[in-house]
């Protein structure tokens, strides 16, 4: 992993985490799930920091299951536990390049 795209950790007396550098505060996601392979096992659900993940309940996976969906993406912080916590790893989170950097 490279400097640039190193982030640090802090952990808060609250016990929340924050980055110190101010570059990443404003990073924005993608999150993807392969919906067909989602079992519904709610992992993602429980680890979401900010609880975001929910079951589309408008949707029957080939399973039969309601998949794991994602609602306000842009409030995801990236912190990757859903998608490690995923035994079947249907989950990808990609960072959104910022239009404005290379014009800075």
């Amino acid at each position: 992993m490279t400097d640039a795209k190193k982030l640090t950790i802090i952990m808060e007396p609250n016990g929340l985490e924050q980055t110190i550098n101010k570059r990443y505060r404003n990073m924005k996601f993608n999150v993807t799930f392969n919906s067909e392979e989602c079992k519904g096992c709610e992992l993602c659900t429980v680890w979401c920091k900010k609880k975001l993940i929910t079951f589309d309940t408008s949707f029957l996976n080939k399973q039969g299951i309601h998949p794991a969906t994602i609602e306000n993406m842009e409030e995801c912080i990236g912190c990757c536990n859903c998608a490690l916590m995923c035994p079947d790893a249907i989950i990808t989170i990609e960072k959104i390049e910022d239009e404005q950097k290379g014009k800075e």
